[in-house]
């Protein structure tokens, strides 16, 4: 038989020479907002699917518009918000 070991501390104690550590390695808050607006825009399916697209080569906004079945707007505005980021350049 497998004895599950708890997952809560009985006795609150940490190691600080690793923690400190962890502290001075970890990036900036503003980075780390900087990151989570990355992950906000790409967890859209759309845009993502933009993106790939656009890892295989050059396209003009109609291809992509084609390629994911949105309008001309529609493509330019997913590509606005992934350029502001810094994701997609033209």
């Amino acid at each position: 038989m497998v004895k599950v070991q708890s997952d809560i501390c009985e006795l609150f104690c940490y190691n600080k020479s690793k923690v400190d550590a962890l502290k001075r390695s970890i990036i900036p808050d503003a980075e780390i907002a900087r990151l989570t607006d990355i992950f906000k825009v790409l967890s859209d399916r759309t845009r993502t699917k933009i993106l790939l697209a656009l890892s295989k080569g050059e396209l003009c906004v109609c291809d992509v518009a084609h390629v994911v079945g949105l309008s001309l707007s529609a493509v330019s505005h997913q590509l606005r918000m992934l350029r502001n980021l810094g994701i997609y350049s033209l």
